[in-house]
C-alpha cells in the first residue's frame, strides 16, 4: 500500500480536529472535519472516520448543552439535550448521571430498568460507565422513594 500524498492533508485535518475535540473546542473541531471532507472528497475511509468523529463530538455537545441549560434553569430543554446524548451514546454512564441529577425520576420509570441493565452488563459497559450508572441509579431510586432496584434487577 502506498501513501497518496494528496490525501495526507485531509488526514492531518482529522487529527487536528480530534485534538480540538478532546480539548472541548467543538466548533473548531467541526470546522476541521468539514475541511477534511472537502480536501479528501474521494476517500471513503476518511468519510467513515470523520462520521465517527462527528458522532463523538455530537453526543458530547448534547451533554454539555444539557449541563449549560440545567445550570441556567432551563430544565425541560436540559432533559431533551441529555436524552439526545443518551440516544447517541447509550452506554455512557455520565449522561445518565447528569440526566438524573437534573430530573426527578418517578417510580416505575423505564429509565430505572435500563440503567440497571447497563450497570450489570460487565461485558459491554466499561467500568467507569458502570460506576456512573450505579451512582445515577442510586440517586434515581432514592429520589423515586424506591428501596429496591427495578424488577429483575440485582442488589449489590
Amino acid at each position: 500500500m502506498t501513501l497518496d500524498a494528496r490525501r495526507l492533508p485531509a488526514w492531518k485535518l482529522v487529527v487536528f480536529g480530534n485534538q480540538f475535540a478532546e480539548r472541548g473546542a467543538v466548533a473548531e473541531a467541526l470546522d476541521l472535519y468539514h475541511r477534511a471532507i472537502e480536501v479528501g472528497a474521494d476517500d471513503a475511509l476518511l468519510y467513515n472516520t470523520v462520521a465517527r468523529a462527528f458522532e463523538q463530538v455530537l453526543h458530547e455537545a448534547y451533554n454539555d448543552l444539557g449541563n449549560a441549560l440545567h445550570a441556567s434553569g432551563q430544565s425541560a430543554d436540559a432533559h431533551a439535550a441529555y436524552e439526545a446524548a443518551i440516544r447517541l451514546a447509550p452506554r455512557n454512564g455520565s449522561y445518565y448521571r447528569n440526566y438524573v441529577q437534573a430530573k426527578r425520576v418517578r417510580p416505575g420509570d423505564p429509565l430505572l430498568a435500563i440503567m440497571e441493565q447497563l450497570a450489570q452488563d460487565t461485558d459491554r459497559t466499561p467500568p467507569e460507565d458502570r460506576t456512573q450508572l450505579h451512582f445515577a441509579l442510586g440517586l434515581a431510586l432514592t429520589e423515586a422513594g424506591e428501596r429496591e432496584p427495578p424488577a429483575g434487577g440485582r442488589r449489590r
